[in-house]
């Protein structure tokens, strides 16, 4: 069956680099994440009542082709689709004429168009452009033809292939192109990024810290959040930069058999050949006597009850033996840090609660904790989830002083953009927060993913 058609290729501008580096900094799920956007994005500017099913020919990770009935349709997509929230800059051809439908074949559609299409984003659409074939400027109503006034012949890359006469309009003005410039490492993002509230749980967290001994549980639903609340926790240890930190991984770490590898883990001098729980704790005490050490856990839910059981009985029996050691400095800090991966945060079975008590933050519990001054070597502190990100939060965040002055944008207005209306429209997610903060605030090109190695403890 053959029908007149307008076809809209769109590609995502600089996509090759942009992927590329996805790639190298989170692995094939950064790359999939960034495509399910593009494809969030195309979902919000189809016109209303239209379902992507019902235009879409084929996407191609991050571009893809669009059959719209009309010119004006396609007209009305390409202006929402580079006029995107995010900010997000595409390159957009279009062109119009029959195509043959096929349903029994496995090229179901074809026709000139197609190609067309192509032809004239890759080789005559620029970024934040929609450039147009004879056939779909003559199609459309008068007044979106007024905004096509520039004119060329665009080429493609063989020399048998005829010109293609096209129309252009530069939707997103080529000044507003180049995104705020900053030269800001992603060492300093970081830091910024400590100032960012998260209340009130961290405020419970930097009181209960003053506390010689304790333990936390810490939770989200994102493993890029979950990294980013374990360094800034870290970072509140008093005399964190001299700490001892040891990282333990249930996962890599082969306990199920074999007890004593976690002993290892401790003792890291060839003295003693046979760690058992005694020697660790032994080391463990003198290590702690004039400086803070933070103990990390992930992923208890690979241990079996009794080995769980024996690493808690060697918790508890460690902060007894520090508590009774004399003369620590001040500096003399132990912290440990139980962390419920993404995908198990919400099953704490694993956890023994009849043997150790899981407590919930609040004020009141705070405030008795504090007048008591020590916790009980069996206590847990239960850090809430974080669910949302406010964005009034980052818009406070964002006037701090230390924020401001690390900022420096050509746009002298680009501050007071973010804070009226790009901002308010983000959400409360976040990890999606904390990807726009990085892309708009920290102009990261590919957003938190650049600085997220640097959060990982």
């Amino acid at each position: 069956m053959k029908i007149k058609k307008t076809i809209v290729r769109f590609d995502f501008a600089g996509s090759k680099e942009v992927t590329d580096n996805l790639n190298h900094y989170g692995g094939s799920s950064a790359v999939r994440g960034f495509t399910d956007i593009i494809g969030e994005l195309l979902t919000e500017a189809l016109p209303k009542g239209i379902q992507k099913k019902d235009l879409l020919l084929r996407l191609e990770g991050d571009g893809g082709y669009l059959m719209f009935k009309n010119a004006d349709d396609a007209h009305n997509f390409a202006i929402k689709f580079h006029s995107n929230e995010r900010e997000w800059r595409f390159r957009i051809g279009a062109a119009t004429g029959q195509i043959d439908i096929n349903k029994a074949s496995s090229d179901k559609i074809v026709g000139q168009p197609i190609g067309d299409a192509q032809r004239l984003e890759k080789y005559g659409a620029e970024t934040g452009c929609i450039c147009i074939d004879d056939a779909t400027y003559n199609a459309l109503s008068s007044e979106f033809k007024e905004k096509y006034n520039s004119q060329k012949n665009v080429k493609g890359n063989k020399p048998t292939e005829k010109e293609i006469p096209a129309w252009c309009y530069q939707v997103i003005s080529k000044d507003s192109l180049n995104l705020p410039q900053n030269n800001i490492s992603p060492e300093k993002c970081v830091t910024l990024l400590r100032s960012l509230d998260y209340a009130p749980h961290e405020d419970y967290f930097r009181k209960l810290i003053e506390l010689k001994e304790i333990a936390f549980f810490i939770q989200a639903s994102n493993a890029e959040v979950q990294n980013w609340l374990i360094e800034r926790l870290v970072y509140h240890v008093p005399s964190s930069i001299q700490a001892k930190k040891y990282l333990i991984d249930f996962q890599t770490l082969a306990l199920k058999s074999c007890i004593e590898n976690f002993w290892h883990e401790f003792i890291d001098t060839p003295t003693n050949a046979n760690p058992n729980i005694t020697s660790a704790i032994n080391y463990l005490t003198d290590v702690c006597h004039n400086r803070p050490v933070i103990i990390l856990m992930r992923r208890l839910n690979y241990l079996d009850q009794e080995t769980v059981a024996q690493i808690f009985k060697f918790w508890d029996e460690l902060v007894q033996k520090i508590r009774s050691t004399q003369n620590r400095t001040i500096k003399s800090r132990f912290v440990l840090l139980l962390v419920a991966e993404p995908t198990e945060y919400k099953n704490k079975s694993v956890f023994l609660k009849e043997k150790f008590n899981f407590t919930k933050l609040n004020p009141t519990t705070i405030k008795k904790i504090l007048k008591q001054k020590n916790t009980q070597s069996r206590d847990i502190f239960l850090l809430s989830p974080m669910d949302k990100l406010d964005p009034k939060d980052v818009q406070d965040w964002l006037q701090k002083t230390e924020v401001l002055l690390s900022l420096k944008f050509h746009e002298q207005n680009y501050i007071d953009k973010l804070l009226s209306k790009t901002i308010p429209r983000w959400g409360n997610v976040p990890e999606n927060v904390l990807n726009d903060i990085c892309i708009h605030v920290f102009n990261l090109r590919y957003g938190f993913a650049e600085i997220e190695e640097k959060c990982r403890w």
